[in-house]
């Protein structure tokens, strides 16, 4: 079973690498900055393809981070995505990092 997260979570990586360094580059010339701790659902949701990839997976991190966390678990990662994605589209003015937050629980 542990090996089995593992080869998940290094082929989750291997997959995303070239989603989050396609969009590092591209926003890096913009010179983006985001504060994702006032980012709203709303505007979470109106984002596309790589943008919200790379949103969701930053903002996953970013819990990881906050509970030292270091396991990926591909299974309590998409569960917790599915309840941001219904708790931001009932509630469009949430801020993101809070409902990530509670998904995260």
């Amino acid at each position: 079973m542990k090996t089995t997260k593992i080869a998940i979570a290094a082929t989750l990586a291997l997959f995303l690498l070239p989603i989050s360094s396609a969009v590092a580059a591209e926003d890096a010339e913009d010179g983006l900055k985001v504060k994702f701790d006032d980012m709203t659902c709303a505007e979470m949701l109106i984002q596309t393809g790589a943008s919200r990839d790379f949103t969701m997976i930053f903002m996953h991190g970013v819990i990881n981070g906050m509970k030292k966390d270091f396991m990926f678990d591909a299974q309590k990662v998409a569960a917790a995505t599915d309840v941001v994605y219904s708790m931001c589209v009932a509630d469009t003015d949430a801020k993101l990092l809070k409902v990530f937050k509670e998904a995260r629980k």
